[in-house]
């Protein structure tokens, strides 16, 4: 008796195609931590010195207030966080540990008296280096970013190619060559990896 209820009860209850999972996705948040790449000063007699780790900025500082010209070229770099979901711009020295520095006869001491300078390398056989190298640097040739997708995480998008074409989903993953999304066939969700230029937003 209690299967024939059973039964009779499971055959009223209408059955619904199950939605979309309602899991809450985190959007990639982008940091922008650079400061501005200048120019090598002019200057015609210049000098490579060696630096300590990691410490090419206070060094250029302390050289500069002891009445020294000093740069060094810089790239911009980009360093994902996979796991809280950040992707963060920053500025790195094209060659860590190395600055370019102009001797002065006004200079208030000595160069390897200046804070984190550890020795003098030598003479840069020509200033046509330098401008070389902030020419490339202000172009941005030595620049190392991630191309970026134009899909934010929960969009929904149609696929326009492969054997997928026309099904519409909700982005769950993307970069710039691939993107996952969330299909609905055969009364549940599959997780599928397209291109991401065979995508394009819904209405």
């Amino acid at each position: 008796m209690r299967s024939k209820l059973n039964r009779m009860m499971a055959s009223s209850i209408k059955h619904r195609v199950a939605p979309y999972p309602t899991k809450q996705i985190r959007q990639l948040k982008f940091l922008d931590r650079t400061s501005i790449l200048y120019p090598a000063p002019q200057a015609l007699d210049w000098l490579l010195v060696m630096v300590a780790p990691r410490r090419e900025g206070e060094a250029i500082t302390s050289l500069r207030e002891a009445g020294y010209i000093a740069w060094h070229p810089q790239m911009i770099v980009e360093i994902n966080n996979a796991r809280h979901r950040i992707r963060t711009r920053l500025n790195r020295p094209l060659f860590p540990r190395y600055v370019f520095v102009a001797p002065q006869e006004a200079a208030s001491k000595g160069i390897k008296q200046c804070d984190h300078v550890t020795y003098i390398v030598g003479a840069v056989g020509s200033p046509k280096l330098l401008q070389a190298l902030s020419e490339r640097q202000t172009g941005g040739e030595f620049n190392v970013l991630r191309p970026s997708s134009p899909w934010k995480l929960g969009d929904t998008v149609e696929i326009e190619e492969g054997p997928f074409t026309g099904l519409t989903g909700i982005v769950q993953k993307t970069d710039a060559e691939r993107t996952i999304i969330l299909l609905k066939m055969f009364g549940s969700t599959h997780s599928v990896r397209v291109g991401t230029v065979d995508l394009r937003k819904c209405a």
